[in-house]
């Protein structure tokens, strides 16, 4: 029974003295953030830190008869921080630096386990970069630094240097970065109305059309030359390069019709009337399937393909000729367009047309006189006449109707005196081209359309060259005939899948013609090809 009283007394006077040590202790270390603030009153100093880097840090105050120099060292004494004096009473306040450890490795992609050169690998004090053999080597790392790891090309790699602490380079594969690229969409190219496709080609809209330099209206093939790609060596339409290739390689529709006579004044201006044009597709690279022909480029031009229900008229003229258009509704599910252009030489000739009539035939027999002859009259016009009609069958069932006329005429009266006689004779050179077409549109459902279209042409060259002095007639001609059919259907699986597909039948035929006086020539040749395309796109 005493032993148990005295175990009793032993283990309370235990923990009396437990109690007091500990009270003791407390008493004699303070806080570090106090021990400062008594110095910044004592001594009137300022002191700058980051707060977690004095959390916690408790220590016996230095002396009282201490000056502020002799505080300072005490304190970096008995710390692991480092104080530094900026000035006279200003002192900064970090954590001592230590040498830390070396972390190495290699960086290779994790898809073609090639070595990846130029990485960064860095923490928040030191940086290096891989090398050529994807090697790194980063030296004085502590072990609460995070280690980043960073590539334009790959996914940024973050990582604790403590848990990369093995004494052993490490191999890091990195995973690429792939970004997806919204779709752009370029909108108002050079002008308005003038946009570049998704698909490639270039699509003019011809309704709300800006301003191009150096045109007075929207002539088709003269805005083709404003845009890279198209340009023309002799700066006429009639001699348009397309990504290098020569006039006759490129493809030019009107409404589905293949065009042969593209320019009027023989290359100043073009054929198809501006006013009944309403949207051009242009096509210089990856041109689709279904255009069968023209391996430079592709010009495919479009009239309007709604019924018009108001009656609309233009007329218009210029210093080269005079144009009138109508758009006539025939029934609420009809309209008949009609477009007619001349030049203005039949009644008055002006400076504009006079230089046209220069540039055109400038260095040829037309200008020039010899000693014996003289050019007395010259008469060049020329003319176009367009047609389209649609009628809607049924809200699926549409019917187009096209026909289109051209007419180049140039005719040269010369004079020549030969002893006492004088004579007259005319060289006339005339283009004319006859153009007819039927298309027939179907809608079957939300995702089946058909389109067929048979066209025919006829173009023809007639050059007659009088040379008065030797009595030399040259009658030169050209010919060429030429009947298609197309049917072309286009399924729409979804928004970004669709197939189409189709057949084209064409026939031409081309014949050319020589018939000279003296000595007598009568030469006639003609072939006819006939051409088969199926394309699936």
């Amino acid at each position: 029974m005493i032993q148990k009283r005295l175990l009793f007394v032993f283990i309370l006077l235990s923990l009396f003295c437990l109690t007091t040590l500990n009270a003791q202790t407390k008493k004699g270390k303070q806080p570090l953030t106090e021990i400062l603030e008594k110095l910044h009153s004592r001594f009137e100093c300022n002191f700058s830190y980051i707060d977690h880097d004095i959390a916690d840090i408790y220590i016996e105050p230095p002396p009282e008869e201490s000056d502020l120099q002799a505080a300072i060292t005490y304190l970096q004494s008995n710390t692991p921080l480092s104080f530094t004096f900026i000035g006279k009473n200003f002192i900064t306040i970090s954590k001592n630096q230590t040498n830390g450890f070396t972390i190495c490795g290699y960086l290779i992609d994790i898809n073609t386990n090639d070595v990846i050169q130029g990485v960064v690998v860095q923490t928040k004090n030191e940086s290096t970069i891989s090398d050529e053999k994807g090697y790194f080597k980063l030296d004085r790392v502590n072990k609460d630094d995070i280690i980043s790891i960073r590539h334009i090309g790959y996914k940024i790699v973050t990582e604790y240097a403590e848990k990369l602490n093995t004494k052993q380079c490490e191999t890091f594969f990195l995973e690429p970065k792939v970004e997806d690229l919204n779709e752009i969409i370029l909108t108002n190219y050079l002008t308005n109305g003038i946009n570049k496709v998704i698909d490639g080609s270039i699509s003019i809209n011809y309704k709300n059309f800006g301003t191009v330099p150096g045109l007075i209206e929207t002539d088709v093939l003269q805005t083709l030359q404003a845009i890279p790609g198209f340009q023309s060596v002799s700066e006429t339409v009639s001699h348009l390069n397309i990504r290098g290739g020569t006039h006759d390689q490129n493809l030019i529709l009107w409404d589905g019709i293949k065009i042969y006579q593209s320019g009027h004044f023989f290359g100043l201006i073009s054929t198809m009337n501006p006013r009944m044009t309403r949207r051009v597709s242009l096509y210089k690279n990856g041109t689709p399937a279904n255009y069968t022909d023209g391996v430079s480029g592709t010009v495919d031009m479009k009239t309007d393909y709604e019924v018009n229900r108001q009656l609309k008229a233009e007329l218009g003229m210029n210093f080269i000729n005079m144009d009138a258009f109508v758009d006539v509704p025939i029934r609420k599910n009809s309209s008949l367009q009609l477009a007619s252009r001349t030049s203005i030489s039949d009644y008055f000739n002006t400076p504009t047309y006079l230089e046209y009539f220069d540039r055109v035939f400038q260095n040829t027999d037309v200008l020039a006189s010899s000693n014996n002859s003289n050019t007395t009259n010259q008469k060049f016009d020329f003319h176009d006449f367009s047609l389209r009609w649609i009628y809607d069958f049924t809200e699926k069932d549409k019917l187009r109707v096209n026909f289109l006329h051209l007419s180049n005429a140039i005719v040269i009266s010369e004079n020549a005196f030969g002893g006492s006689l004088y004579s007259t004779r005319e060289s006339s050179l005339k283009q004319r081209n006859w153009s007819g077409g039927l298309n027939y549109s179907r809608i079957w459902n939300s995702k089946l359309k058909t389109d067929a279209q048979f066209y025919a042409n006829k173009y023809q060259l007639e050059a007659k060259n009088f040379d008065i002095l030797n009595e030399q007639i040259l009658i030169q001609g050209n010919e060429i005939l030429e009947t298609g059919f197309y049917v072309n259907s286009k399924y729409t699986l979804n928004d970004q899948l669709s197939f189409e597909g189709g057949y084209q039948l064409t026939e031409s035929g081309i014949s050319n013609s020589n018939k000279l006086n003296a000595p007598p020539v009568d030469e006639y040749e003609k072939d006819v090809i006939d051409e088969h395309g199926l394309f699936v796109s």
